[in-house]
């Protein structure tokens, strides 16, 4: 049982999620702690499209897109994505170039 990492771990280039429908849900009463169980993690990566997910209920943000200092996440597109009651964000932006969120719904976290 891993509490402590991602649920989604996008590191590679080239990446298209369809998801309209689809939910990645956790259960919010395990992180009492910490921000970094988020429900999809895009790091590093080139050229990343992800379309009507939903992400709720995770232990750290719903999406986090970063990267390494002078590697960020490049060419990274969110449509119709929702982050709902995420325990830090519903979407968190760290270190990107060419970022597009499109129709993005991001609410009632805290």
């Amino acid at each position: 049982n891993n509490l402590t990492g991602p649920f989604i771990n996008i590191g590679g280039d080239n990446v298209h999620i369809i998801g309209y429908g689809a939910m990645i849900r956790m259960t919010r009463s395990d992180y009492t702690s910490g921000f970094s169980r988020h429900g999809v993690y895009i790091y590093g990566t080139n050229n990343t499209v992800i379309e009507g997910l939903l992400a709720a209920s995770c232990g750290g943000d719903g999406f986090y897109v970063g990267g390494a200092d002078g590697d960020p996440a490049t060419n990274t597109r969110l449509i119709s994505c929702r982050g709902r009651n995420n325990r830090r964000n519903g979407l968190t932006v760290a270190n990107a170039r060419g970022f597009r969120d499109i129709d993005g719904v991001w609410e009632l976290s805290n």
